[in-house]
């Protein structure tokens, strides 16, 4: 995801606390948007109301659009199959039983009232872990040139993202070159690394063209397959499966990571809406099956849907959400659902969705693109994490940050203590996260020269601890025991603490203090709010107890440490 900003759509957080925050006036969080835009037009000529199924899916799935376009995987088995546990091999799954719907569907042929669609008593249950802590495979099943710039320097035609991809170059030549990538840029061996850097979690980017293209793409497909092997080998080393849902048609941010950089036009068709719906069912019958359970743990219903971008998009994406969350829960009633803000901070979205109790709220989280973030001195950098706490618990969900990073936009890169700066930035992040939140994905696993977006290259540098639950630093050395409220308004606190506090009132389940929300498969409710108070805070040790008008902040923290 190209680490260079389009500051005119992002306004910095740091300079703003969650009490000013209101529909009217949403906060944009900072993102790693395009050098420039590229306008790759969809073609007005089509109709964009038929769809190709791929025939890389397990599940059996017929319906019928309202429009007269239809979608038949029937008899389109799998043939790589899936990891068998018993053979210790690949091996063919079984069939899901047919399920057949409308472009708005609310019942299933073999689930209903939200239930899962087989018997939860033949399977295994899905593992607890208390928080998420891993790393995005970018750049491998969704193509994004400034991840990998050596595979697009040998393409033709000047591709820019996955669409020009294929529509720019002979299709043998492109699918030639993306077929040798598939099979070196991730390997088991990368996951043997990953299980050993003390990572329970991987979240793969993937996008709709995997599953079945949309009339008129010229994605080149094959990617399930790699999906399928990913999952297999994260089975073998005991790492979590996220499933992410990177790109759909149309686009729904206008970034090379949705597969087509130009603007954003998923939100305006309602046909591309519902083909998104039906890829996520597709998803979920098949990954939530008895072979996957364990691995496959949480499914992201789509990737940095552009809220800031104005326009109807809110409005299509709350309908999509609703019927995507049916769509999962047809299949299974359990699988973690996880949905991105829309930058539009965690808790714009209280309001929503509120009777799933295993719903996460995702929000991404960088220093690296808003001028104003990238002036701040060290100590402002590692204060406006601190600050950051009232993301987490101003949310009625718990709430994770998926995407985040060690770069900070060249602000005294390479000076004599810049490894140690990125130190502190790992830990006060990592432990924001987890104090306040149900936890992280780093992105992303390793990028081919930008070390602070690599947590292979940083894990290498010294810049990450070999086990990232042994910080170098504590959270109170480096926040002052504070955090917890609403962001604050002051990034540069001269006495290193938080500025903490926050109104956190209105949040019944603020998951304050130190437990924060943990991440449950099963159902339960997590929330923690014994920690939201009434009370007013005072210095750095109060943040975690809320209060109705948010505290003083500065106090304790770590002595005003400064980098520079």
């Amino acid at each position: 995801m190209s680490p260079i900003a389009q500051a005119a759509t992002i306004l910095s957080l740091s300079l703003l606390s969650l009490s000013q925050l209101s529909v009217a006036a949403p906060v944009v969080l900072t993102h790693h948007l395009q050098p420039k835009r590229y306008n790759h037009q969809l073609p007005n000529a089509h109709k964009w109301d038929t769809y190709t199924a791929l025939p890389t899916t397990t599940a059996t799935s017929d319906w019928n659009s309202n429009d007269g376009s239809s979608w038949d995987n029937s008899g389109n088995s799998n043939s790589d199959g899936s990891w068998n546990d018993n053979t210790d091999s690949w091996a063919p799954a079984p069939t899901t039983t047919t399920s057949a719907w409308s472009s708005s569907p609310t019942t299933s042929s073999s689930a209903s009232n939200g239930n899962a669609g087989t018997d939860l008593s033949a399977k295994p249950p899905r593992p607890q872990t208390d928080k998420l802590r891993g790393v995005n495979l970018g750049g491998w099943l969704v193509l994004e040139q400034w991840i990998t710039p050596s595979l697009f320097s040998k393409a033709s035609g000047g591709p820019v993202d996955e669409w020009t991809w294929g529509q720019n170059q002979d299709k043998g030549h492109a699918t030639q070159l993306l077929q040798q990538h598939w099979d070196t840029w991730i390997t088991q061996d990368d996951f043997r690394q990953i299980a050993a850097a003390g990572l329970n979690s991987v979240r793969i980017p993937i996008g709709t063209w995997a599953f079945a293209l949309y009339d008129g793409e010229p994605y080149i497909t094959g990617a399930q397959a790699y999906l399928d092997k990913a999952i297999g080998w994260a089975q073998q080393y005991g790492i979590q499966v996220l499933i992410d849902l990177h790109g759909a048609p149309g686009s729904q941010n206008g970034f090379d990571n949705s597969g087509h950089a130009g603007d954003m036009n998923w939100p305006n068709q309602q046909s591309y809406v519902d083909f998104t719906v039906k890829v996520i069912s597709q998803i979920a019958q098949k990954y939530t099956q008895a072979q996957y359970r364990q691995t496959v743990t949480a499914i992201f219903l789509l990737n940095e849907p552009a809220g800031f971008k104005g326009g109807n998009l809110i409005d299509a994406l709350r309908g999509y959400h609703n019927q995507a969350i049916n769509v999962v829960r047809q299949a299974d009633s359990t699988i973690t659902v996880i949905l991105h803000d829309a930058f539009m901070t965690p808790s714009y979205w209280n309001g929503d969705n509120n009777g799933d109790k295993n719903l996460i709220m995702d929000t991404h989280y960088y220093h690296a693109f808003d001028p104003a973030v990238q002036a701040l001195n060290w100590q402002g950098q590692i204060q406006r994490v601190c600050d950051a706490a009232g993301l987490f618990t101003g949310a009625n969900k718990p709430v994770m940050a998926a995407e985040w990073s060690l770069a900070i936009g060249g602000n005294n890169l390479g000076t004599d203590n810049y490894g140690d700066f990125l130190r502190r930035f790992f830990d006060v992040q990592t432990q924001t996260f987890e104090k306040f939140g149900a936890g992280w994905t780093f992105w992303c696993w390793k990028t081919e020269n930008s070390a602070e977006w690599s947590y292979k290259d940083s894990l290498a540098n010294g810049w990450i601890p070999q086990d990232p639950t042994k910080h170098t630093y504590s959270y109170e050395s480096l926040c002052g025991g504070g955090g917890g409220g609403a962001v604050a308004t002051n990034n540069n606190n001269n006495g290193g603490g938080s500025s903490s506090g926050g109104d956190n009132s209105n949040n019944n389940n603020n998951n304050g203090g130190d437990s924060g929300n943990s991440w449950n498969n099963n159902g339960n409710d997590n929330s923690n709010g014994n920690n939201s108070g009434n009370g007013n805070n005072n210095g750095g040790g109060g943040g975690k107890k809320g209060g109705k008008k948010g505290g003083n902040g500065g106090g304790g923290g770590n002595g005003g440490w400064n980098g520079n």
